[in-house]
């Protein structure tokens, strides 16, 4: 028998698998759902939340129809674009960080498009931008079921406070670095995270100094005096000694080489 979904035509489980799966395009935004950056318990929300599998009560109801009040708003049905998106609290969260960036928010009801227009475009690293909307909507779920449950009061200043406070432990910890604010400074000086420009360590290079034959003498020096210095020693040695002979060894090396007449 010839199992022709194989390419040595034998019979085995994973191309059975690849066979009989449904075949979706790939979103190269779920690589960053698993960032370092973010902890497991949030990329899972996150990978359920773009595939509608948060218990929001438009999800609950099931084809049963009940009353639906949005724990934020106490005025709207609770939906996902509602409760994640468009409600007055969100939305002055979502300001909040878009003027930091210098972002302009996308008019959509799609959350994974909105994730997509925050993400940091040409940087292979996880960028910050990639980071802080995800973090966001997870403290945004969070608020929302103390809310719920706890009665605790939705404010936005707490959960830009909470969403501040997560990258402040991460910088605090070195896991969030410089490299991942690249082009967002002046954001990280708003959400009060301080971060200073990072210097490669300079290289030491060995130099070898020779001594030179006798009646010659050499001068090592660098720097913006180097011209300087050749000046005023071409104009010593011509008074002194009647001559003199001047040589540039490298950019960085003058060498003055003089001989006795």
């Amino acid at each position: 028998m010839h199992w022709k979904w194989s390419s040595k035509g034998t019979f085995t489980t994973t191309s059975a698998w690849e066979h009989s799966r449904e075949h979706v395009p790939k979103q190269s935004f779920y690589k960053t759902i698993w960032s370092p950056l973010i902890r497991p318990t949030i990329s899972i929300f996150i990978w359920r939340l773009i595939n509608n599998w948060l218990p929001v009560d438009t999800r609950k109801q099931k084809g049963i129809s009940f009353a639906s009040q949005c724990s934020c708003c106490s005025s709207e049905e609770e939906t996902l674009p509602h409760l994640f998106l468009h409600n007055k609290v969100v939305q002055e969260v979502w300001n909040f960080l878009a003027h930091a960036f210098h972002f302009l928010l996308p008019c959509t009801d799609n959350i994974l498009l909105f994730l997509q227009a925050w993400k940091h475009r040409g940087q292979t690293t996880t960028h910050i931008r990639d980071v802080i909307p995800i973090i966001t909507l997870w403290n945004i779920w969070t608020m929302r079921n103390a809310t719920r449950h706890e009665g605790s009061p939705f404010k936005a200043s707490c959960i830009i406070f909470k969403t501040t406070q997560y990258l402040q432990n991460l910088h605090r910890i070195k896991i969030l670095k410089n490299i991942h604010w690249k082009g967002d400074q002046n954001a990280a000086f708003q959400l009060h995270i301080q971060i200073s420009s990072e210097h490669k360590p300079q290289k030491c290079i060995a130099v070898y100094w020779n001594k030179p034959p006798d009646n010659w003498l050499k001068l090592n020096t660098d720097g913006p005096k180097a011209i300087l210095v050749l000046l005023e020693l071409e104009a010593y040695f011509e008074t002194i000694l009647g001559g003199s002979s001047l040589h540039f060894r490298s950019p960085l090396e003058l060498v003055l080489m003089s001989k006795q007449s």
